[in-house]
């Protein structure tokens, strides 16, 4: 055997491994946008756990074990509905069964599931009362504090985490009635629609979700944790929980550009490391 397919199959083994980690078990992702500031930014690494929630198959996503249980507060992967070839990475709000609202004044409530012994259990152990709609907390911490947005704490059934609000944005409602009319006549008239795109390019509501809307089963609802620049469940609909990726767990690494604003070659050229960027994501 020539000593260069030798000292190939050598490596073998290791690209198998690599293979294998990154197809069933962990995953690195680069954050492309602002959506979930100021939890990640542009440019952090971060390291998904792709069994978490369940071994799939890599083509066929196939389940091959259950996992855990997605929770409340969760920072997930997934596939996009809208666009099912993108992945998408946000804050898991709600779970089957829920029925959430979201008000103009961007506040989040959560009638929690309740219909099973496990269900009641789940819901006492996040800190939500049954029957009722739990008004999620938000504590002002700075005003104005992040890019001029203003940060608040949220505690999202026991999970705290810094979220983004543009004061501007408060009593703004992005649900349209006359837009819902008009997609319904589409539909009626025999025109093919693709609701979830439709309402996401438009950056319409997909649900009148100051009304409340029960989250279906098998689904979640999504959001990220800069709320007023994120395309997330409110525009797109519920994550089906066949598109679930993992969860992501740290930020392994942080890359800064120095010269991205300037364009050209020269944007893609790493300028430094941020090492206070590493960490576990909350």
């Amino acid at each position: 055997m020539p000593w260069w397919i030798d000292y190939g199959w050598s490596f073998f083994p290791l690209l198998l491994i690599i293979v294998s980690l990154r197809s069933f078990f962990y995953e690195p992702f680069k954050i492309p946008s602002g959506s979930m500031k100021p939890t990640l930014w542009v440019h952090d690494f971060i390291l998904v756990n792709k069994f978490a929630y369940g071994l799939r198959l890599p083509v066929t996503k196939t389940k091959l074990t259950d996992g855990a249980k997605p929770k409340r507060g969760d920072v997930v992967v997934f596939r996009a509905p809208h666009e099912p070839e993108k992945d998408y990475i946000k804050r898991l709000i709600a779970l089957p069964g829920d029925t959430v609202y979201y008000t103009p004044s961007q506040q989040v409530f959560i009638k929690p599931n309740c219909r099973t012994e496990q269900a009641i259990a789940a819901a006492k152990k996040a800190n939500l009362t049954c029957g009722v709609k739990n008004k999620i907390r938000q504590t002002l911490v700075s005003a104005r504090g992040f890019e001029g947005a203003d940060v608040y704490q949220e505690n999202l059934a026991g999970v705290s985490h810094d979220i983004l609000i543009e004061p501007e944005a408060k009593g703004v409602d992005r649900y349209s009635a006359q837009f819902v009319s008009r997609y319904n006549d589409a539909v009626r008239a025999g025109e093919k629609v693709n609701k979830r795109q439709l309402f996401a390019s438009v950056g319409a509501y997909y649900e009148d979700w100051k009304k409340g809307v029960v989250v279906p089963e098998n689904s979640f609802f999504v959001m990220g944790d800069n709320r007023n620049h994120s395309s997330d469940a409110r525009f797109w609909g519920f994550v089906p929980e066949s598109m679930m990726v993992g969860k992501a767990e740290a930020i392994w690494l942080h890359l800064e550009f120095g010269f991205e604003e300037k364009g050209g070659i020269l944007s893609y050229i790493p300028t430094g490391v941020n090492f206070d960027r590493v960490g576990a994501i909350k």
